[in-house]
Order: structure tokens, then C-alpha cells, then sequence
């Protein structure tokens, strides 16, 4: 019966406090999107990668150009032609020897 009490007592408040945890997760991942998704240009900081290649973004990131003499980016409706401005200075040369 004692086990009955603590069952019905500590239940809801385990469903709350999960309810409480999803519903911040989902809150933050939306903010998250907007906020860095929206953004045109690169912050004006030192190259430094933060985070994972899943959840994680490049401080101080670089645009590789549209187009050069020996390279064109690929679709930049994803805006995904940024990069460590080393890696885009690498591209670059190793493009004129492929």
C-alpha cells in the first residue's frame, strides 16, 4: 500500500519534469536555428571550430567564392560553402593542380 502512495505521488511529477525537459529542448533547438541559420556573413573572430559536425558551427569562417579559374561551388542554395580560411586557401591551390 506504502509502495501504491509513493508510486501515485512520484509519477506525475516524473511526467512533468520530462514534459518540462522536451519542451525546452524543442524551444532551444528552434531558437538555435534561427538565430545562426539566418545569418548572411561570418562572425569577426579568430577560425575556431565549436562543437560537433552535427551541432556545432566555425567561428571566423571563410566563403569559398561561387566560382574561380579552376573550381565552382556547388549548390549554394545551402549556403554551406564557408570553411576554416586555411582549408579554403588549400582548396584553392589544389585545384589548379587537379
Amino acid at each position: 500500500m506504502q509502495a501504491k502512495f509513493i508510486k501515485a505521488l512520484i509519477l506525475p511529477w516524473v511526467l512533468i519534469v520530462a514534459a518540462l525537459i522536451s519542451a525546452h529542448a524543442s524551444i532551444a533547438e528552434t531558437k538555435a536555428n534561427k538565430l545562426f541559420g539566418a545569418k548572411a556573413s561570418a562572425s569577426q573572430q579568430s577560425p575556431k571550430a565549436l562543437g560537433s559536425y552535427a551541432k556545432g558551427c566555425l567561428a571566423g569562417a571563410v566563403q569559398m567564392p561561387e566560382t574561380g579559374p579552376t573550381w565552382q561551388a556547388m549548390r549554394l542554395s545551402r549556403n554551406r560553402n564557408w570553411g576554416h580560411p586555411v582549408m579554403i586557401d588549400y582548396l584553392k591551390r589544389i585545384s589548379v593542380k587537379a
